[in-house]
């Protein structure tokens, strides 16, 4: 009996201790189990890491390259010829105003400009109520078409021979409120609207003189370093000159236009 028991006692203890390293071994295997997925899972942060951080050095690299390339456009900018000029001729017969006025501007206009048609549109017409129709200001245009503007030219050719026959400003604000019309057709209408003597309407704008005039505006505009439009020159009028003379430069607010005018009254 005894013997028995033993043999028992010892199969129990054998089942318990053979179960016990039963679940130690599954212990260690889970462990072993969770620890790989943990090492994978840190092996994959570890990489997406690096990634990151490749990026981040990307893109700062990129920003590095970026602020080289502003600071090389704002020293190019900065050695750009600033417009200094002391007497400029103020005899064009594209004026409005008294020819009493002692105070005169000249702008430099390219009929395709965004800002040219903003200030057309938003400072000209104030302008010209407070100073130019009260005889305060006489006003003349200068053309001043830029290259990559491939109507602008013959939108100024189109006015300036409205000009032939007193009509330029009339031309010239079609022009700027249509906006979009920069065409032969267009011009020929305005100008028959306008009651012009066609023949001599449609010679004018068929005449290579007239895109002469044109150029040997914008070659002046360049000469005395203009390089965008509209540019606007406000001076005192001393016979067919303008003198001490303040640049403007760009669609600027009536408010700027009326500080220059009456520092020079």
């Amino acid at each position: 009996m005894k013997e028995l028991i033993t043999n028992r006692e010892n199969s129990i203890i054998t089942t318990i201790v053979f179960s016990i390293v039963l679940l130690l071994l599954c212990s260690n295997s889970a462990i072993a189990e969770e620890t790989k997925t943990s090492a994978n899972a840190s092996d994959q942060v570890s990489t997406q890491l690096s990634a990151l951080m490749t990026e981040i050095k990307a893109l700062r690299n990129e920003v590095q390259q970026l602020n080289l390339k502003f600071d090389q456009i704002t020293k190019r900018r900065q050695r750009r010829k600033k417009i200094e000029v002391t007497k400029i001729p103020f005899d064009d017969k594209r004026r409005l105003g008294s020819e009493q006025a002692t105070i005169g501007i000249v702008e430099f206009t390219d009929y395709q400009c965004p800002f040219c048609l903003r200030y057309a549109k938003n400072t000209f017409p104030q302008l010209k109520t407070d100073f130019i129709d009260k005889g305060l200001v006489q006003y003349q245009v200068k053309d001043f078409p830029l290259v990559f503007h491939k109507k602008a030219q013959q939108a100024a050719v189109a006015a300036n021979c409205a000009g032939e026959q007193q009509s330029y400003w009339l031309m010239h604000d079609a022009i700027f409120a249509s906006r979009n019309q920069f065409d032969h057709a267009f011009y020929l209408k305005t100008a028959e609207e306008s009651e012009l003597n066609m023949p001599l309407y449609k010679s004018c704008l068929a005449d290579e003189k007239q895109i002469v005039k044109v150029k040997k505006d914008f070659d002046y505009g360049k000469k005395i370093g203009i390089n965008g439009t509209p540019a606007f020159f406000v001076g005192k009028v001393s016979g067919k000159q303008l003198v001490d003379i303040t640049v403007i430069s760009g669609a600027a607010n009536v408010e700027r236009f009326i500080e220059v005018i009456n520092s020079k009254m």
